[in-house]
């Protein structure tokens, strides 16, 4: 090829390579470099053309192009080439170098306006960067901070060390609650959740971590704990009977009261209060005096006699007092005790001297004749058998100081009969020479010579130790009762919060991409709630407010069901037993609850044995008569199923089976345990009508016996199969009743998205203006239960007579005495508990407008 033309094309591709390097962003100087090598080409070609056509008249298409040219024409095409595939590589980092900016603008924007407190720190644990809500919280200004050691921080050098410890070990440490300082000195409660920052080769790069001051939380836990304390308190000290009453009728009783009257509980709300006495004239006479007291004093007292449901009479004291003492009249909180056998005993003190030795011989109750220094002169064969002595001359063998746990209480009472000359009803605790306790009544009259100094105590004892347990008992049960109607309180509330939570999570997940950087996030928080309501589920059970669908089962065919489940729960090293009674009657309850019952148990006697040991499962018959009943409170006697879980573990104290059955309480170690599923068991049998106790002593193992009421019903096989269609969506018109907006927002949203008509209304008022304006076919009712104003129920029934065709579907975050007894669901009502998936709501709608099941 000629020069001429090796030139031309040469200056055509420079020209195109200046144009296309003009246009590219520059980076790192590449734009400069590529303008000058292309413009040097450029030269050198265009001179050479030049000097070609200056030597004209010469024929130029016989000048062969020489190397160089060759060169500068391949060098401009590659370059042309190089430009062309380079820019849209330019082009792409200038878009990824914007796109990481904007990032770390988002980043920055979020570090500095989290709430909690963030810090970052070298790996040396100097500070080198925190948000506001730090320099807030420690009082410091940035520059101040900034270098800081972190360990100027802490208070307490060990509890520093074993977070260091953790976040060495696992590269984090989550949720550690430990004591910081402030610049001024001061120390608050705080939580810690850190983690390293690594190098890709591994390298410590420093720390990173959040903050969040819980010294208020903190303090309101405590003052929480201490009202706790005193109601535990007032309660133990308080009669056995409670009740409200207004207008001299009961419209509140205690379960204790109920049955010391032998009604069945709930029965005698409404009654008037006359139907408690003899007469009318001791019914007038009590009420003059009790309420003449409590107006004067605030509190009256009096003692009489009631008469119980069957007839029996029976002596009872009464104190009453203001509900409100700024409103009088609102109602009165009145206390009753049985002290029948209070009275009983002293009659028997006021005994004729004639009868006095039949009475020293014969009587139930102990009496002793001693000298002040505890030398026995005398005791009947009662007092014998109270504290365990095998005779009257073993007991006259001792020495009664040995009967008190500490000598001091045995000095008080000495120098107190001195004083008084005489006790009565003194109330101690002494100890039996097993060690067992005994709790007495005493009464006691000293005997003085001239002097007046005492020389000989005689004194009748009251063995107690039986009522004290029931009061134990009682107060237990009391304590449990108002845990668990704290804890559904709490769980209805937190289920409206988590319906809202997973209904958003659904709908967000459906509009975000399977490539989509938030959908991890949006799993997480769905993941997050799910355990959220599984919580709240177990308060329900415990709080005896879960639904229930009790069936007649054989309890041995469930407990066989689950063995082969069971073994692999609890391990190779566990052996399980078990002794399952062939000839055992039915009893009824809900099948997934006793599964989950077993379950919890199996799992914590597992976890009382990290070693290995025995598992046992035992079913049989029983009959619990009055004896037994007499000393269990809230056991009527009658025919039960038994199951029995007994373990070979470590065992419990006294102080833990007082609590083993409150929620969050464990003994494990944190994030091994919830504290809840022994809470779960208690609800269940309980709501279930059976009872459940506890046998332990450390190192000795547990045994856990329940009682379930035996039933004479065959046992239930029916079941319901419904089969879904595929869509589960609908153009029908729903009128959604529900107070809280979250929720409301919600459910309304994803009912429209799956095609129906949704009419909203935030109460009963709104829901009874909507069905007058309305003048199409409304399809579905769909209300919470619970409301102000007028409930879910009476807006159903009100809203049936205008719309009779109009199906209804209840929903709430717990049961309702509305539609719910006992925890069992009405015949035919349609319910949704909460929290509930959206397409958990989609196939429960199309079921009722369907008539899925019938």
């Amino acid at each position: 090829m000629s020069a001429t033309y090796v030139l031309t094309f040469s200056i055509l591709f420079q020209f195109i390579a200046a144009c296309l390097a003009l246009r590219l962003i520059p980076v790192a100087g590449g734009r400069k470099a590529w303008i000058l090598v292309s413009a040097a080409i450029f030269l050198m070609a265009v001179r050479r053309c030049l000097s070609l056509y200056w030597e004209w008249p010469r024929d130029l298409q016989d000048q062969m192009a020489s190397p160089a040219e060759w060169v500068a024409l391949l060098t401009s095409a590659f370059m042309l080439a190089g430009i062309a595939w380079i820019r849209p590589l330019f082009l792409s980092i200038r878009h990824s170098t914007e796109a990481m900016k904007e990032s770390e603008e988002k980043y920055r924007t979020l570090f500095e306006e989290s709430r909690d407190a963030i810090y970052l720190t070298d790996g040396r644990g100097k500070l080198i960067d925190v948000n506001r809500s730090t320099l807030g919280l420690f009082g410091y200004t940035r520059d101040e901070m900034i270098g800081l050691d972190a360990r100027a921080l802490y208070v307490d050098s060990t509890e520093r060390a074993r977070f260091k410890e953790e976040l060495k070990s696992q590269g984090y440490a989550r949720d550690h609650e430990m004591k910081l300082r402030r610049k001024d000195g001061t120390e608050m409660q705080c939580i810690l959740t850190t983690t390293t920052r690594r190098a890709d080769d591994g390298a410590v790069l420093g720390y990173q971590g959040i903050i969040r001051d819980v010294t208020r939380r903190k303090e309101m836990e405590r003052s929480l704990r201490e009202k706790n304390e005193v109601l535990n308190a007032v309660l133990a000290a308080s009669s056995i009977g409670i009740s409200l009453v207004r207008n001299r009728t009961f419209e509140w009783v205690n379960e204790t009261m109920s049955s010391m009257l032998g009604y069945e509980n709930g029965s005698l709300e409404g009654m008037n209060t006359l139907v408690l006495y003899q007469s009318a004239e001791e019914y007038t006479r009590v009420g003059q005096e009790l309420y003449s007291g409590v107006g004067g004093t605030g509190v009256g007292r009096v003692d009489t006699r009631w008469v119980r449901q069957d007839g029996s009479i029976f002596n009872v004291l009464i104190q009453a007092s203001f509900l409100d003492p700024k409103d009088p009249e609102k109602a009165h909180v009145v206390a009753a005790m049985d002290i029948t056998e209070l009275k009983q005993a002293g009659e028997a003190l006021r005994e004729s001297e004639e009868r006095y030795r039949h009475f020293f011989e014969e009587n139930l109750t102990g009496v002793y004749i001693a000298t002040p220094g505890g030398r026995f002169l005398g005791c009947n064969p009662a007092f014998a058998r109270i504290f365990g002595f095998a005779s009257v001359e073993e007991a006259m063998a001792s020495d009664i100081n040995t009967l008190y746990p500490d000598p001091g209480i045995r000095t008080r009472f000495v120098e107190l009969l001195r004083q008084k000359k005489k006790l009565d009803y003194y109330e101690s605790e002494l100890r039996r020479p097993d060690g067992k306790p005994v709790h007495v009544i005493e009464n006691a009259i000293g005997k003085f010579d001239d002097e007046g100094g005492l020389v000989e105590i005689k004194a009748h004892l009251f063995d107690t130790t039986e009522r004290k347990n029931l009061e134990e008992q009682l107060r237990q049960a009391q304590k449990m009762e108002a845990i668990g109607r704290l804890a559904g309180g709490v769980a209805h509330d937190f289920n409206n919060l988590l319906t809202a939570i997973s209904g958003y999570t659904d709908l967000l997940l459906m509009k975000l991409g399977d490539e989509s950087p938030l959908r991890r996030n949006a799993l997480e928080i769905k993941k997050a709630s799910e355990r959220a309501a599984s919580l709240t589920r177990q308060l329900l059970a415990f709080s005896r407010k879960q639904l229930l669908q009790p069936k007649v089962l054989d309890l041995n065919y469930v407990i066989s069901e689950m063995e082969k489940m069971l073994r692999r729960l609890i391990g190779e090293d566990i052996h399980l037993h078990t002794l399952l009674d062939a000839n055992i009657g039915h009893v009824k309850i809900d099948p997934g609850q006793l599964e989950q019952v077993v379950m919890n148990l199996a799992v914590n006697a597992r976890d009382a044995m990290p070693r290995g040991g025995s598992l046992t499962i035992e079913t049989s018959d029983v009959y619990l008569d009055e004896s037994y009943t007499h000393r269990h409170v809230d056991v009527p006697p009658g025919p039960y199923v038994m199951l029995a879980v007994s373990d070979t573990g470590c065992g419990m104290d006294a102080e833990t089976l007082d609590r083993v059955f409150e929620p969050f309480f464990t003994t494990k170690e944190k994030d091994k345990g919830t504290g809840l599923g022994l809470a779960t068991v208690y609800g269940i049998i309980k709501q279930s009508d059976g009872h459940i106790w506890t046998y332990s002593e450390p190192e000795r193992g547990t045994t856990f016996k329940i009682y379930l009421p035996r039933v004479e019903e065959n046992i239930s096989r029916t079941r319901c199969d419904v089969e879904y269609s595929e869509s589960i969506g609908g153009t029908e018109t729903v009128l959604l009743v529900e107070d809280d907006e979250m929720v409301r927002s919600i459910t309304s949203e994803s009912l429209r998205a799956t095609g129906y008509t949704v009419l909203e209304a935030h109460h009963a008022e709104d829901a009874f203006r909507i069905c007058q304006e309305y003048d199409g076919p409304i399809h579905l009712l769909l209300t919470d239960i619970v409301m102000p104003g007028m409930n879910g129920c009476l807006l159903a029934e009100s809203l049936a007579a205008g719309r009779p065709d109009m199906k209804i579907l209840f929903m709430s975050g717990y049961t309702d005495k509305g539609i719910v007894h006992n925890g069992i669901l009405d015949s035919g009502t349609a319910f949704l508990q909460k929290p509930f998936r959206l397409e958990s709501l989609a196939r429960k709608i199309r079921e009722v407008i369907g008539d899925a099941c019938h």
